[in-house]
Formats: C-alpha cells, structure tokens, sequence
C-alpha cells in the first residue's frame, strides 16, 4: 500500500510540472487559432489591415498537409540510418531540449529526489511502451507541424509578418523539436533492440 501511495504521490508531482508545459503549448495553439479568426474577418481590429492573401485556400492546403502528415505509414517511423547513430540530432541541441520537455529529465530528476523509484515507463515492456508513446507523439506533433507551417507561410504571404514570425517560433519548439526528439529516442533504443523498435511500430520483420 505505502509504495502504490508513494508512486502516486510521483505521478502527481511530475504532472504538477507537465501541466506547466502543456500550458505553453496550448498558448501556440490558441495563437494558431486567434490568427485564424483574425484571417478570417470575425476577430478582425477595424483599424488593422486585412491580411493580403486567400485564407480559405491557405487553410485548405494547411489541413491538407496536417492530413498527409498524420496518415503516413507505420514504416515511415523506423530510424533511417543517418538517425541511428544520434550525432545529426545531438547536433542540433535534441538532448538539451529534452531535458525541459514534459517528462523530460529535469522534471524526472527532481520527481525521483523526492520518490527514488520514481520511473515514466516501468516494467518489462518499458521499451515498447516508450517507441509506441513515441510514434503517436511524434504522428500528432507531425501534423501540427505542417499544419503550423501553412499558417506562418500564409501570415508571411499575406504581410503579417509578426505573426509570421511568432506563430513559427512557437511551431519550432512546439513541433519540430518534439518530432525529431522521437526519432532521436527511436534511434537510441533501435541500437540497442531494433527487434523491440519493430515490434512496438507494428511493422513486419524483414
């Protein structure tokens, strides 16, 4: 009873800290939403100028890429060779970011001073239970991305360059950063259990 409380009391702790970051997240995406009202007309100020670009075609072909995105093949989650080996990644400053992500190591470190045996993923299919998380993270924050993409372009085309840039900012660390942390994490278990990271995405042997 006393270790069942003890990893409650942990799960509570680390979302305390989750939440902090799914509340920035969700700033992105009410951005994304109140740009889209503006473009639109209905949250449009009087004395702002329209934005000088097609709104609905522009959200068309966001939620078109937002689709592709989020319906590509399990296969297309496997590590590509290149990723393997992390350095691309780690170039690009993944495990830093990882670092201050939900369920990222500053938050695990700081739960686990307080609750040693604290774990995210726990038992004998940690493994695959991390690579599945992963793969649907990285799908949903895929299509976010592309979809994110197509509203600062269209911000850009249609000369509100400020929110061109604050909707882009927020797509990079909000989306294409936790895309590429998947695939950084998929890599570093492919090297030591590809057989796992296969299983997990469902893909056939072979």
């Amino acid at each position: 009873m006393l270790i069942a409380e003890q990893t409650h009391d942990a799960i509570r702790l680390a979302a305390r800290f989750n939440n902090l970051m799914f509340g920035l997240f969700g700033a992105w995406l009410a951005l994304v939403l109140m740009f889209w009202l503006r473009a639109w007309g209905p949250l449009l100020p009087f004395d702002e100028a329209p934005l000088q670009a097609s709104a609905p075609i522009w959200f068309a072909v966001s939620v078109a890429a937002a689709a592709i995105a989020a319906k590509l093949p399990r296969r297309y989650y496997l590590p590509r060779r290149a990723e393997i080996d992390g350095g691309i990644y780690r170039s690009m400053g993944v495990p830093q970011f990882r670092a201050m992500i939900t369920d990222g190591d500053f938050i695990n470190a700081f739960v686990r001073r307080r609750h040693p045996g604290y774990r995210v993923h726990r038992g004998s299919d940690a493994l695959a239970s991390l690579v599945a998380r992963g793969m649907q993270s990285e799908r949903s924050h895929h299509a976010l991305l592309w979809f994110g993409l197509g509203t600062s372009i269209c911000a850009a085309v249609g000369g509100w360059h400020g929110w061109a840039a604050l909707i882009g900012l927020g797509n990079l660390v909000g989306n294409f950063y936790p895309v590429i942390l998947q695939r950084y994490t998929r890599g570093r278990v492919w090297r030591v259990r590809p057989m796992a990271v296969r299983q997990a995405l469902g893909v056939d042997i072979g």
